[in-house]
C-alpha cells in the first residue's frame, strides 16, 4: 500500500509542470525574477531600506508561491487518481472483453463439439439401428437355414434308414371241384431279400404246396422251394375255424427275392370253404 501512495505522490509531483505547460526551470523562473528584484532594491535604495522591507516581501512571495504550488499539486493528484482510475476502468474493461470474448469461443468450440458429438452420436445409432436391422435379417435367415438343414437332414435320414420290409399277398386264383381246392398266392416283396426264409400257416389242412420264383418262369434256376410241416397236433375242424391249420415253410437261396420277381405259391386242400392263409418273413 505505501508503495503506491508513493508513486501516486511521485507521479503527481512530475506532473505539477506539465499542468502548467512548462518544466521546473520554467517553474523557479517567478523565483529567480523575484530575488533578482529584491537585489536591485538592495542596489539602488540601500540596505537599509531593504532590511526594513525585505522580511515582508520574502514572505508574502513565499506563501503565495507556496499557495499557488499547493493549490497546482493538489489539483495534479486529483487529475492523477482520476488518470489512474479511467485507465483502471478501460483495462478492466478490456480485461472483461477479452474474458467475454475468450468465454464465447469457449463456448462456440464447446457447442461445436457437441453438435459433433451429437453426430456422431446420431451416426452411431444409425448404425446400430442398420446394424439390428441385417442381424434380425440375419438371425432370420439363420433360423431359415436352420430349419432347410433340418429339414434335409431329416430327409437324408429318412433315405439312409433302411426301408421296412413288406409282403403282399393277392390270391391268384382258387379253383375248387367238389371240397378239393386248388389256390395260387402272389407274394410281392418291396426290397430285395436273399436268402428267402418265409413261414405260414393256413386254417385248414394243406394236402400239397409247392413255391416257385417267376424269374424262373422265365427261364431263370432256382434253389429251394416249400415244404408243409408236419403237425403233432390232430386237427379239429370248427366251423369259420380257428388258426389251427397246417403250417408251411417256403425258403429260397437263390434266386433273390425282389420286388421284380415275387414268388408264386400253390397249395391244395380239402375244405367246404376257402382256406385263409397267413405269411411271416423272418
Amino acid at each position: 500500500m505505501p508503495i503506491h501512495v508513493y508513486n501516486l505522490l511521485l507521479r503527481a509531483v512530475l506532473a505539477v509542470p506539465t499542468a502548467l505547460g512548462s518544466t521546473w526551470l520554467g517553474l523557479l523562473f517567478p523565483l529567480w525574477g523575484f530575488l533578482l528584484a529584491q537585489l536591485i532594491i538592495l542596489l539602488l535604495d540601500g540596505w537599509n531600506k531593504m532590511n526594513t522591507h525585505w522580511k515582508q516581501n520574502v514572505v508574502r512571495g513565499f506563501f503565495v508561491a507556496v499557495a499557488a504550488w499547493a493549490s497546482l499539486f493538489v489539483w495534479c493528484l486529483i487529475k492523477t487518481a482520476y488518470t489512474d482510475h479511467v485507465g483502471l476502468v478501460s483495462r478492466v474493461g478490456a480485461l472483461r472483453r477479452i474474458v467475454d470474448t475468450d468465454a464465447q469461443n469457449k463456448l462456440n468450440a464447446v457447442a461445436a463439439v457437441r453438435q459433433d458429438i451429437g453426430l456422431q452420436l446420431s451416426g452411431l445409432q444409425q448404425s446400430c439401428a442398420e446394424m439390428k436391422g441385417a442381424n434380425g435379417v440375419l438371425t432370420k435367415q439363420t433360423i431359415d437355414q436352420q430349419e432347410t438343414i433340418n429339414n434335409c437332414q431329416t430327409q437324408a435320414l429318412k433315405l439312409l434308414t433302411p426301408e421296412e420290409e413288406k409282403l403282399t399277398v393277392l390270391t391268384w386264383e382258387d379253383k375248387a371241384n367238389n371240397t378239393e381246392h386248388e389256390a395260387s398266392y402272389l407274394l410281392i416283396t418291396n426290397k430285395v431279400v436273399t436268402p428267402v426264409n418265409i413261414t405260414g400257416s393256413c386254417d385248414v389242412p394243406l394236402s400239397a404246396i409247392s413255391a416257385i420264383p417267376l424269374s424262373h418262369v422265365a427261364g431263370g434256376g432256382y434253389s429251394g422251394g416249400a415244404r408243409i410241416i408236419p403237425s403233432n397236433r390232430p386237427y379239429v375242424p370248427l366251423f369259420y375255424g380257428a388258426q389251427l391249420g397246417s403250417e408251411f415253410s417256403i425258403g429260397f437261396s437263390t434266386p433273390a427275392w425282389s420286388p421284380n420277381s415275387p414268388i408264386r405259391m400253390d397249395v391244395s386242400y380239402i375244405s367246404t370253404r376257402t382256406a385263409t392263409c397267413k405269411f411271416t418273413v423272418r
